[in-house]
């Protein structure tokens, strides 16, 4: 298996060519608190918000991913907020 390359594309106002060769949706789901939202956020924006608050409802982010063989990957991952 390619290791992947650290190259992303953000999803924003420019346009940037979103065909991929294999698409993954990942679901983040855990107790309250432990961290779900910040690893999405590292991992998609690449930052740290010490002042995160917890997610209500759903929140998902996009991220494109170059594998070393040139293959595209098209990351879609779902932030499950867990409030009772």
């Amino acid at each position: 298996m390619s290791s992947m390359k650290h190259q992303t594309e953000e999803m924003g106002g420019e346009e940037k060519d979103e065909s991929f060769d294999y698409s993954f949706k990942l679901l983040l789901v855990g107790d309250i608190g432990v961290g779900k939202s910040s690893i999405l956020n590292q991992l998609v924006d690449e930052g740290f918000d010490d002042h995160q608050k917890g997610t209500i409802g759903v929140d998902f982010k996009t991220k494109f991913m170059t594998m070393d063989d040139g293959k595209r990957v098209k990351l879609t991952i779902w932030d499950r907020g867990l409030r009772y």
